[in-house]
């Protein structure tokens, strides 16, 4: 039975691409910029690999072994990857460690999606659950002040240059008068709305997943430290994330290579954290059975 229907039903239907092929994409937004010239030399890669559903994936979603555990990742450029190479992200390391002890078909379904807002990560887990049988599920949401919002007519707001992106949910083309646009204006740029929003969508997320009984991890959201959010999401790598972070500003060569992402080092410690979680979920479906 499906979950969703209606116009809701639709938007899942044009939230992912659907190419003939693979397709490449330039690891780094800003070409031309100051890459990490040390993480560069050290590792050339200068593209990574776009699936036929617009992930970044050697797998195309739609013909994977029946056999194997499948593991979905959803997030923002930092599950993407984006100035990393493969190796590095977390979402490869965190698949190779479950792999060499729990799960030796494990197969890292990447659904990260630069830019994107937790409403979008939402959506894309809701369309993730509809079309595939998902082993287990880890989030990391990004920050709260990425949302999913209505586009005013005509578009003269401060707001424009992003809020008209199409990363930013599924709902691209609803606009409304600028009288109203400046009416919602106040409440919908709030702080509060930000922090109401994302408790919204962690709970979907959550029950959904819950209601289908898949497993899962969730971690987040990047860079809120809202005592609201921290009641339902404490975020637990934190420190160590950040303190990692400082570390790589000193250490040129585990920068990402657009000196803007996070590096290697705070994947690792990003890795860690989700794993002794995964271990924890672990040892207690173990006792369960």
């Amino acid at each position: 039975m499906r979950l969703l229907s209606g116009i809701a039903d639709n938007h899942l239907k044009h939230l992912w691409k659907y190419n003939h092929s693979f397709t490449k994409q330039k690891l780094c937004f800003n070409v031309d910029g100051p890459n990490n010239v040390d993480y560069a030399n050290m590792f050339p890669q200068k593209e990574f690999i776009i699936n036929p559903q617009g992930f970044r994936s050697e797998y195309d979603f739609r013909v994977l072994p029946k056999d194997s555990y499948k593991i979905g990742f959803f997030g923002c450029s930092f599950t993407q990857g984006i100035g990393l190479v493969d190796q590095h992200i977390w979402t490869h390391l965190l698949t190779e460690r479950i792999k060499d002890k729990y799960h030796s078909n494990a197969m890292c379904l990447n659904f990260g999606m630069g830019g994107c807002s937790n409403d979008y990560i939402f959506w894309n887990l809701v369309k993730a659950v509809e079309t595939f049988c998902l082993d287990f599920v880890f989030i990391l949401y990004t920050t709260v002040h990425r949302r999913l919002f209505v586009n005013p007519k005509p578009i003269s707001s401060k707001f424009s240059h992003w809020i008209n992106m199409h990363s930013w949910g599924p709902l691209r083309s609803k606009l409304v008068s600028q009288n109203d646009f400046d009416v919602i204006g106040n409440w919908e740029f709030s702080d509060e709305a930000d922090q109401l929003n994302t408790m919204h969508n962690v709970m979907c997320c959550r029950s959904l997943l819950e209601h289908r009984n898949i497993p899962y991890v969730d971690i987040g959201p990047l860079y809120s430290e809202n005592k609201y959010i921290a009641d339902i999401l404490p975020s637990r790598f934190t420190d160590g994330a950040y303190s990692a972070m400082e570390k790589e500003n000193r250490s040129e060569y585990k920068k990402a290579r657009d000196n803007i992402h996070p590096g290697v080092t705070f994947h690792r410690v990003l890795t860690n954290e989700f794993y002794k979680q995964y271990e924890e979920n672990q040892a207690i479906n173990q006792k369960a059975h």
